[in-house]
């Protein structure tokens, strides 16, 4: 029992102390670095040597745009990298602490400032989140912001004034709404409807609908067998054929035999009208999928072009 207490003790002990030491090397390099440390002045030893800035934006919302007062609200992430001469250190000599992690108000920060800002906070940016300094003197400042800016609308001539944007966009929006227009008038095609042409048939029903995985929607259309004419069944289950020359039951035949050929020509040309719709919205649901893919490759192209 005691071996076992002291094998647990000394597991724990050499757990617990390289992270102890770490922790105790990262404070000690801290404090060395920040004793003498001067954030008014550029972080270079040579008066000459220039600072480099790295600096990009990461957009996560637009809050607000505000017409009638002109004014633009976003949410941002700031990102800033750059080198700090002040700042290094041999990872050998502080126990292999290779990076630090200080507040960003301890040490030099670059002037960023929104000049057409129209907030209470003037436009500066407010040192509230750390910065990370690697050994080679490398910081990285990552920093969340609310701009509100002036952004000037001209809403004088509304709704009569013009708009300008790309041509590559009012052109992918133009063809956004001809597809939808194209894929609704299909899907909803109103009676008496024609067949789909076989063209049409092959090109969706066919080739598109097996490249888009598919092929279920893309069955033939089952064909109503004729109806046979001369025979026809009463309630009490006999045929009767028209065999005796009786004049009232052959009037009565003859009536019977006219409104059931009638029938049967409304209820064929109803149930091929309704396979000629129901065929008319697999084609459009084809169609659909096919556009889908054109206008998100289409707008993937266009965002590629004018953001580059």
């Amino acid at each position: 029992m005691e071996t076992y207490l002291g094998v647990l003790l000394l597991t724990t002990l050499l757990t617990w102390i390289p992270g102890s030491i770490s922790q105790h090397e990262a404070i000690a390099l801290k404090s060395s670095l920040l004793s003498n440390y001067d954030k008014s002045l550029r972080p270079v030893k040579a008066v000459s040597t220039a600072v480099n800035v790295d600096f990009d934006i990461s957009l996560k919302q637009i809050i607000e745009l505000a017409e009638k007062d002109q004014e633009f609200q976003i949410n941002i992430w700031l990102r800033l990298y750059w080198d700090d001469e002040y700042l290094t250190w041999n990872v050998s000599e502080h126990g292999g602490v290779d990076f630090l992690t200080i507040h960003s108000s301890d040490i030099w920060r670059p002037d960023i400032f929104l000049y057409n800002n129209i907030a209470k906070t003037y436009g500066a940016i407010e040192p509230i989140t750390d910065v990370t300094v690697t050994s080679a003197g490398r910081v990285s400042y990552l920093q969340p912001a609310i701009f509100t800016s002036a952004c000037p609308v001209h809403i004088s001539r509304f709704p009569f004034d013009k708009q300008f944007h790309s041509v590559e966009g009012i052109a992918l929006v133009g063809f956004s709404c001809l597809a939808s227009i194209v894929v609704i008038r299909m899907s909803y095609n109103s009676p008496p409807s024609r067949p789909l042409p076989r063209w049409l048939r092959l090109l969706l029903l066919r080739c598109l609908a097996r490249l888009f995985c598919m092929n279920t929607i893309a069955e033939e259309k089952h064909v109503v067998p004729p109806t046979k004419e001369g025979v026809f069944k009463v309630s009490d289950h006999k045929t009767i054929q028209q065999d005796r020359p009786n004049p009232a039951l052959g009037l009565s035949l003859r009536e019977i035999v006219c409104y059931s050929r009638e029938y049967s020509a409304r209820a064929r040309e109803k149930k091929e009208e309704r396979e000629d719709q129901k065929e008319w919205k697999m084609a459009a649901l084809v169609l659909d999928r096919a556009l889908m893919f054109v206008v998100a490759l289409a707008t993937i192209t266009v965002c590629v072009v004018l953001l580059r």
